[in-house]
Order: C-alpha cells, then structure tokens, then sequence
C-alpha cells in the first residue's frame, strides 16, 4: 500500500508543521490582505520613522523620530504581525503549506482506500 510509507511521511510532516507553527490560534488576524496591509503599515509608519523591529527583515530608517504614542501604536502593530508569524520580506505563507500537506495528505488516503470501495 501506497499509504504505509508516503502516507506515513506526509502524515509526520504535517504534524511536525502544525506542532512549530501552531495552529495559528495566537494569530488574530485571519485575512491575508490584512496582513499585508498591517505589515506596510509597520514599514511605512514605524521603520520609516526610526522604529526598531524584532521581525525578520523588518529594518528602521535612521534615528528613532516616534513619540511614546506612535511608538506604542508600532509595538501592538508588531506584536500582532509576530504572533501570526509575518515577517517584513517576501510573503508569508507557511499557513498555506499546511494547508497543501493537508490536501495532498487527503488525496493520498482517498487513492489508497480499499478497493470495495468506488474510485
């Protein structure tokens, strides 16, 4: 069988995936326009302006020029970005990975089912 040894690799995969990503109950946002727009949003109103981020490929413009409430606005804006796992380059997909192993895995056991079953 096809799912003894493939099956069993997809299977480990995708949980090794879920177990470091999570299942992105920490993320708020949901929406990947969303996304995008927070983190241009980071880059346009914070790393412009000075802000020093913690996120990959997030890099400040200069001296910091914010005052303790942009600052602040910066730090929930980051804060939200970071526990969806987002990072200013390229785009963030690995949310849409899952969801390919996921399927791939599904596509896998509908092939291998037992053949009194119909294809």
């Amino acid at each position: 069988m096809i799912f003894n040894s493939l099956g069993l690799l997809l299977v480990a995969t995708t949980l090794l995936q879920l177990l470091h990503h999570g299942f992105g109950d920490d993320c708020k946002v949901t929406d990947e326009n969303v996304k995008e727009i927070m983190i241009e949003q980071l880059k346009n109103d914070c790393l412009k302006k000075g802000y020093e981020s913690s996120l990959t490929g997030c890099e400040s413009e200069g001296e910091p020029k914010l005052n303790k409430k942009q600052r602040k606005k910066c730090d929930k804006t980051e804060k939200k970005l970071a526990a969806c796992d987002a990072t200013c380059e390229g785009n963030n997909t690995h949310h849409s990975l899952q969801l390919i192993s996921i399927y791939t895995l599904l596509v896998i056991i509908w092939l291998d089912r037992p053949s009194c079953l119909p294809k």
